[in-house]
């Protein structure tokens, strides 16, 4: 649940991610990580992050220890696209609260009460994304934020319509060349894989959808939304779309 307050901005940080492309691995990520305190339940902390559309990031913020065993800050992290307003956690664009914790995630961190926090979302747009360092409430404490993002792959340069929408597996999926025909060898996607769903054919049997950057067919009744921060469980697209000639 998002609490909204009015906020004094105590502190404004750039922080510039760097995507090192090696030769060997254009694939290469960068991570960034910084350290604060919240010092007051008015106090939030700003990082400006230059994205290129497509690019994947996972951002974690963590109660770190004021002493021994104590972590007394609830840390709510937030993420605001370009032209969004971060001084208020009701423009935000992607919001996480308490999880990331040990119940959610064997690598989560607990805090005194609540648990730390993790978002994960793809930049729609090349620009620069504002992260937010907060407390709940009035808590308080000092914080480890760590930001990590990877380059996008061959899906940057596709031709991805607006109707489009992010998919996921609910069941394992045979995959299709066009409705009705197996590939050769049968390739089957295990649930829980996220895709581009493209639309469906005309008998509303098959999606068609963007799989590792190929254009292929699967039963719809394997294909649902995708419920991350981003997509939110937006609506799988109508469209029809017509079967390849070949």
């Amino acid at each position: 649940m998002i609490h909204h307050h009015s906020f004094r901005l105590v502190s404004f940080v750039m922080l510039i991610a760097v995507a090192f492309v090696l030769a060997v691995s254009p694939s290469s990520a960068a991570s960034n990580g910084h350290a604060g305190t919240i010092g007051s339940g008015a106090q939030f902390d700003l990082y400006n992050v230059n994205l290129v559309a497509g690019t994947h990031v996972m951002a974690t913020l963590v109660c770190a220890e004021l002493s021994p065993g104590n972590r007394p800050l609830d840390p709510v992290l937030s993420v605001y696209f370009p032209g969004s307003d971060p001084n208020d956690t009701i423009n935000a664009d992607v919001y996480n609260d308490d999880g990331f914790g040990l119940d959610d995630d064997p690598n989560g961190v607990d805090c005194n009460a609540f648990d730390s926090s993790r978002v994960f979302f793809t930049a729609p747009v090349t620009g620069v994304y504002t992260l937010r360092a907060d407390g709940f409430g009035s808590a308080t404490g000092p914080y480890i934020l760590s930001i990590t993002d990877s380059p996008p792959g061959c899906d940057a340069s596709l031709n991805i319509p607006s109707t489009a929408a992010m998919g996921a597996f609910v069941a394992d999926a045979p995959v299709y060349s066009n409705p009705g025909v197996l590939i050769d060898p049968p390739i089957t996607i295990p649930a829980g894989k996220t895709f581009w769903v493209l639309g469906l054919d005309a008998t509303g049997q098959y999606y068609q959808i963007y799989l590792e950057c190929s254009s292929v067919w699967v039963p719809a009744s394997a294909v649902g939304p995708n419920f991350d921060d981003l997509w939110q469980g937006r609506p799988l697209p109508t469209e029809i779309k017509e079967a390849s000639s070949k």
